[in-house]
């Protein structure tokens, strides 16, 4: 019977095509969207377990407003304040801002890389900058290949030329290997931020203290925000899971317009049919051997059309990192993500095939002949 379907689909191809273009489009809008969330909860997850699981972050109340949100800067002084608190070891400022939108910039003394795990990150080339460093970059090897930079080549931030002196190679971490790293001090001149910090880190001498210390800072200081590591991993989960929810509204919708076209098409195609169908149950095929035929179609048109909506879906991957994310590999396509929305595929174009399939069955065979 496969045969049989095969040559059905082979010689109606522009019904076929038609058929099918549904299922690619909502494969590939949920390969290209899905991709967004995966790796930004990868991201985000290697960004804050490189934080470390015993630090509390700072840092100043962000106020909604139209557009992305950014954070905002205080006085570096307030680190002497967090420092003298019952229970905290140390609290170091940094500065976190984004560059071209995405891209991780910080700005971190030499004595505080510890803080971040990164005193003993392993580097493609070069290595750390020092302090009094008034023109050196760090960068992430994703980066570094995005920009196809090397140890000595330039980088503008801010209309000033850096020098490049090292590119990290953090392995999984994808976090580091797409930051941008710079002496503290050059960060704020760099940005115009004289004596300003953006995130304060804390380390509480007992972890079991991380809470109380958090609670303290947020009935103290109404300005700022404090959070456990834990805290932000939930944070940046509801961020991600809202993400997601876009993701699937906008896959029901493109799979309801192709349901619709599967269930539109394959009618038509059953009522072009009707002689043939009858001459089948005329000859003895069964309800069932008739269902089975139509569904076998379907089952190839999906197979086909879910391997083109993956090829497209990774194209516009790509697209989106080298367009929307400035060339950051930060969309990407999980196992779990691809085999989900071929799996998809498969059953929308099943489900929608079980009412044609249904009406074929019960073609009248004297009926459909002298028609």
């Amino acid at each position: 019977m496969l045969d049989l379907s095969a040559k059905e689909l082979t010689e109606h191809k522009l019904r076929t095509f038609l058929t099918s273009l549904g299922i690619v489009i909502a494969i590939a809008a949920i390969v290209s969207l899905g991709s967004i969330s995966a790796g930004m909860d990868a991201m985000v997850k290697d960004t804050l377990r490189q934080m470390g699981a015993d630090k509390i972050i700072v840092t100043k109340k962000i106020t909604a407003g139209l557009g992305a949100p950014m954070i905002p800067a205080f006085d570096e002084d307030i680190v002497d304040d967090f420092k003298a608190m019952n229970g905290v070891d140390d609290a170091v400022p940094i500065i976190r801002t984004n560059y071209l939108g995405s891209v991780p910039l910080i700005g971190i003394e030499e004595k505080d890389r510890g803080f971040m795990q990164m005193a003993d990150v392993d580097f493609k080339e070069g290595g750390w900058f020092f302090d009094d460093d008034t023109d050196s970059v760090v960068v992430g090897k994703d980066f570094a290949e995005a920009r196809n930079l090397n140890v000595g080549d330039e980088l503008k931030i801010e209309n000033r030329k850096l020098t490049v002196v090292g590119i990290i190679d953090a392995g999984e971490m994808r976090g580091l290997n797409m930051m941008i790293a710079l002496p503290y001090r050059l960060a704020q001149d760099l940005l115009d931020m004289e004596g300003k910090a953006t995130v304060v880190l804390i380390k509480p001498g007992d972890i079991t203290q991380a809470d109380a210390i958090k609670e303290q800072i947020r009935d103290e200081y109404e300005d700022y925000d404090a959070m456990t590591t834990e805290d932000m991993l939930a944070r940046a989960g509801n961020i991600v899971g809202t993400i997601g929810l876009i993701t699937i509204g906008i896959g029901v919708i493109t799979s309801l317009v192709a349901a619709v076209g599967i269930i539109i098409t394959m009618i038509s195609s059953i009522a072009e049919r009707k002689r043939q169908l009858g001459i089948m149950k005329a000859v003895g095929a069964s309800t069932h051997v008739i269902m089975m035929q139509i569904l076998q179609e379907s089952l190839i048109m999906s197979i086909v059309s879910g391997i083109a909506g993956l090829l497209i879906g990774y194209m516009l991957v790509g697209v989106v990192n080298n367009t929307l994310l400035a060339g950051m590999q930060i969309a990407a396509v999980t196992p779990a993500l691809a085999a989900g929305a071929f799996l998809y595929g498969i059953m929308l174009s099943i489900v929608s095939a079980l009412y044609p399939a249904w009406k074929a069955s019960r073609t009248d065979p004297i009926e459909a002949i002298r028609s």
